[in-house]
């Protein structure tokens, strides 16, 4: 017996409190009995301890670490190769967009092109074949990105939306927006469309969030935002709603008081409000030709501890968070049954990748989909060196590994920032 690959802990003195990364149990354990299960399984003695029989069945403890290793290996193959039972398809309906934020990584790609009817009926007459050929799809989660996806004339919109409807399959739905254009018409549309999430993004509180994400023209977008957000939230037009909040030092130490204005404007919506916090890093703009320089958050200026505590206020106000840190994790990129079709019909895998020519895999008229599988040779360097946060990573995002290496497949190791992250969330947050 030993202490499962997945478990990481924090001695918070007389107690221990250990969680598993990959099914998100968490114990608490007084030290005395910690050190004692620790010793049985460092000597591999025998043991009547309740305590480790409790601990096994939560996989806490499991008898062999290989073995947990291979179903390991098996699960994440299964979930890369096509055996989920869910079909994740987003689309992008233009690539335009009515923002210029500072830190885009679209920046600089060719923006202009419209999602036409006809390429709107290729993709759903693809999708009809695919659903016959894949018979262990039982649903499909349809998601909207750009650009920004509402930023298209309200016929198309509908048109889309129509479609989705005409599929004989269970689909949910969701939307990745600026929000400045959620108004009544567009509420009118997405209305009834089993919308799981819209999200929006805000990036501090509004003398801050202006200067960063503003009109193409330098105009404000705070406000319009906010009370879009009021908009969709009275209209009931998803289940939640996510605040997205692109964190880095220029504005990790004024993003509590963004919290506490939501906090305040929406006080009786709180448990349909997500905040995801997200990490702002080296993007490569096309328009310039060159990797733009992080603004990245840093453990020795304090900014990364102010991350930290971000989750614990949320929490506490009532709003909904995880209580962990993961990276990409099993994004689109890196499972099967899951496509970004653009505007223009072509095909990708990676959200980062959108509008950028050298990230098209396939067009949608070829009716083959890009084929990925489990790198064995990654993931075992990641276990050999004994890292506990793999289901929260899968070998890290792979547009950072290309923006550092120019190779789009790698191991793009964060363990330091996972370790950090996810201990102190351990600590301060049970």
């Amino acid at each position: 017996m030993v202490w499962s690959s997945f478990v990481y802990k924090v001695d918070l003195g007389k107690i221990v409190r250990l969680r598993s990364s990959k099914n998100l149990v968490t114990i608490e354990l007084d030290k005395d009995i910690f050190l004692e299960i620790d010793s049985v399984l460092s000597k591999n003695a025998d043991s009547n301890s309740k305590y480790i029989d409790e601990l096994k069945k939560v996989e806490i403890i499991v008898d062999d670490v290989l073995q947990e290793q291979e179903e390991f290996y098996n699960d994440v193959s299964d979930a890369i190769e096509k055996i989920a039972d869910e079909f994740t398809l987003t689309i992008t309906p233009t690539l335009k967009c009515n923002f210029r934020c500072t830190y885009c990584y679209e920046n600089g790609t060719d923006r202009m092109k419209d999602i036409s009817f006809n390429t709107i009926d290729m993709i759903f007459n693809w999708v009809q074949r695919y659903l016959i050929d894949e018979l262990h799809i039982k649903r499909i989660h349809f998601k909207l990105f750009g650009g920004e996806p509402l930023f298209v004339k309200t016929d198309i919109l509908e048109y889309l939306f129509n479609q989705i409807d005409n599929l004989n399959i269970e689909y949910t739905t969701g939307i990745i927006s600026n929000g400045f254009f959620i108004n009544e018409r567009n509420c009118d549309i997405i209305s009834g469309k089993n919308m799981g999430y819209l999200q929006v993004t805000i990036d501090g509180p509004q003398i801050y969030h202006d200067k960063r994400r503003m009109l193409k023209n330098g105009g404000p977008t705070f406000e319009p935002i906010i009370n879009n957000l009021e908009l969709a939230i009275n209209r009931n037009i998803s289940k939640v709603y996510i605040i997205r909040v692109n964190c880095c030092r220029s504005n990790i130490f004024f993003i509590p008081d963004l919290i506490d204005f939501i906090a305040n404007r929406f006080f009786e919506s709180k448990d349909r409000i997500v905040f995801s916090f997200g990490l702002v890093g080296k993007s490569f703009n096309t328009e310039i030709n060159r990797v733009i320089d992080d603004d990245s958050l840093r453990l020795e200026d304090g900014s990364l501890a102010q991350y930290v505590s971000l989750y614990k206020k949320v929490i506490k106000l009532g709003f909904i968070a995880t209580d962990y840190y993961a990276i990409s994790a099993l994004c689109s990129n890196k499972i099967n049954d899951s496509i970004i079709i653009q505007s223009d019909g072509n095909v990708i895998k990676c959200l980062r990748g959108v509008g950028r020519e050298d990230f098209n895999e396939a067009k949608i008229v070829d009716l083959v989909l890009p084929q990925r599988k489990i790198n064995y040779d990654l993931y075992k360097k990641c276990f050999e060196e004994g890292c506990p946060y793999i289901p929260f990573c899968h070998l890290g995002c792979q547009h950072g590994y290309f923006i550092e290496n120019k190779v789009k497949s790698g191991r793009n190791c964060q363990r330091l920032i996972l370790n950090y992250v996810n201990k102190e969330l351990l600590k301060i947050l049970y």
